[in-house]
């Protein structure tokens, strides 16, 4: 109770400043409502259906909820259900609870493989649970992070005295801090091809980028999140982002914000300028070869 006090404090007097004392009253709702929410949750299982898909999945927090109880409209996932195809070997960075890894694993099917790399211990057990729900044997958990050299992160997981799904990396340590051993993609895939590569790691992208030539190198399908929100040069993180990446090379889409609709991707218009100014975008790329099979 203390931190959520001392945390109702502490965004006050940041909404205050930043939005003046009108704004006070519902940021400090939101975040005791946010915290009763995780106070009362329980978890529970769901039956997914996302097209002739079909499968159970464990909603463990409030995170979860909020994120995967309606996926299956969401324009990723009528993406991902046009391009994933049979018997694809998929690299799957920043995997949650294996939302995404059970829906790449029935797209693969028994030939395929999906490869899922989780930083938190705690998300890495809940994956496991639901590959473990499904009887699906095509997932293999990897429960470290990704970046651009070995060695180890700690990462938060509350945020203003509330858990958080996905944690975030630790600047000022904590009691609640976990320690994470970190390693780069291509320490852990030095000739592992794959067809597909999907990155949602929190701001994380250009490090783990930098350290994934052997893997780009081959034009695997692209679904990279990128958070220019936590860039410390918005522009010039994503300018370096987008030259790791051989556009040229592929059909690409752009999403500019969560949930939104996928435009063709066109440099004349998505100018860097531009897509820094967006919080969180994403970026949907198909190679151009596999289009002409």
């Amino acid at each position: 109770m203390k931190s959520i006090i001392k945390s109702l404090l502490t965004r006050s007097i940041q909404a205050a400043k930043e939005e003046g004392l009108s704004s006070v009253p519902r940021r400090g709702w939101g975040l005791l409502r946010r915290h009763t929410r995780q106070l009362k949750f329980k978890p529970y299982l769901v039956q997914k259906e996302i097209g002739e898909i079909k499968f159970s999945f464990i909603l463990s927090d409030i995170w979860a909820e909020n994120w995967y109880l309606h996926a299956e409209s969401r324009p990723e996932i009528l993406w991902l259900q046009e391009t994933i195809k049979p018997g694809m070997r998929v690299l799957d960075c920043g995997a949650h609870h294996g939302f995404f890894a059970m829906l790449f694993a029935k797209l693969v099917g028994d030939h395929g493989e999906v490869y899922s790399i989780e930083a938190l211990p705690s998300n890495a057990r809940i994956i496991k649970k639901n590959i473990d729900l499904n009887g699906q044997t095509n997932i293999t958990v990897i429960n470290k992070a990704v970046s651009s050299e070995k060695g180890e992160l700690w990462f938060a997981t509350r945020k203003h005295g509330i858990y958080e799904g996905n944690g975030h990396i630790s600047n000022v340590r904590s009691k609640s801090d976990v320690r994470v051993d970190v390693t780069t993609i291509d320490e852990l895939f030095p000739q592992t091809k794959f067809d597909a590569l999907k990155i949602d790691i929190e701001g994380l992208e250009l490090n783990v980028l930098r350290r994934a030539g052997r893997i780009l190198d081959t034009i695997p399908i692209l679904d990279i999140e990128i958070h220019c929100s936590s860039f410390l040069n918005r522009e010039q993180e994503l300018i370096e982002i987008l030259s790791l990446l051989a556009l040229q090379q592929y059909e690409c889409w752009i999403q500019l914000v969560p949930d939104g609709p996928l435009l063709s991707f066109d440099r004349s218009i998505h100018t860097p300028s531009l897509l820094s100014s967006y919080d969180n975008l994403h970026l949907f790329a198909r190679p151009v070869s596999s289009l002409t099979k």
